[in-house]
């Protein structure tokens, strides 16, 4: 059995969004229910802190399922880098496809055929921007040269997530004003030490849905950020035939 990798991903991407994906269910939950009107924290015993990181990093899961079922609505960065001219050189992208047609022709296939009987490298000037990605960033892999690819994946992640937490935590003090104002009995409460009004929840459930919009905006930028490095990689990467070349004119030149 193969050790277990722990990685920062693990918490920025899992159980950071997670723990604000549990606290906004636990602030719908009281809201609708309203079992008593103060809750008190205890984490002292150590069963407590396992059960709570446990269920954040589950949650943290749901949080990114979730948060991919939002992105696939709207238009992905890999086709917004691709075919958005002020987002990314379009002379660039041509340089791509280029490239990509022209690694899949090689000296020993020079006519690559694919089973509908088209040349490899026609298509590849053709390909949807997601699999150009995918092309360029699994060729950057290949070379080693990864640059701030896993620091861009770790952002991304980590915004995808929280802002699926800030969503239903802003949800849930929604609710949670709601209550107050208008089915708790004396219009208070009690998180902890503080004492929770109508008013000052509603003010967190502000605080909660700008910061939402905000992660949101930082997601979208981290994710152009993984797209043009993976695709500035891929035209950096020298390809054999230029190192041949290269080669030869360094023992010419030696000779």
């Amino acid at each position: 059995m193969k050790e277990l990798q722990f990685s920062l991903y693990e918490v920025f991407g899992y159980l950071l969004p997670g723990t604000a994906l549990c606290a906004g269910l636990g602030l719908v939950f009281w809201a609708l229910y309203f079992p008593r009107p103060a809750i008190l924290f205890d984490l002292k015993t150590a069963e407590v802190w396992v059960t709570f990181i446990t269920f954040g990093y589950v949650a943290g899961h749901v949080a990114q399922a979730i948060g991919n079922k939002i992105v696939k609505q709207f238009t992905s960065a890999e086709e917004k880098i691709v075919t958005d001219s002020n987002a990314f050189p379009a002379e660039l992208v041509k340089a791509c496809r280029e490239k990509v047609a022209k690694m899949l022709t090689t000296d020993s296939q020079p006519g690559l055929v694919l089973a509908d009987g088209s040349n490899a490298a026609e298509p590849a000037k053709d390909l949807p921007p997601l699999w150009l990605y995918r092309f360029c960033d699994d060729a950057v892999l290949r070379s080693g040269k990864l640059g701030e690819r896993e620091v861009y994946i770790y952002r991304e992640g980590f915004y995808r997530g929280t802002f699926v937490g800030f969503v239903v935590l802003t949800v849930g003090w929604v609710a949670f004003a709601l209550r107050l104002w208008f089915g708790a009995e004396n219009g208070t409460a009690r998180i902890g030490t503080a004492e929770m009004t109508g008013a000052r929840v509603a003010y967190f459930a502000v605080l909660s849905a700008v910061a939402a919009r905000f992660l949101w905006v930082r997601y979208w930028r981290f994710a152009e950020y993984r797209v043009t490095q993976a695709l500035l990689g891929f035209l950096t990467i020298k390809d054999k035939a230029s190192d041949k070349t290269e080669d030869k004119v360094v023992k010419n030149e030696t000779n």
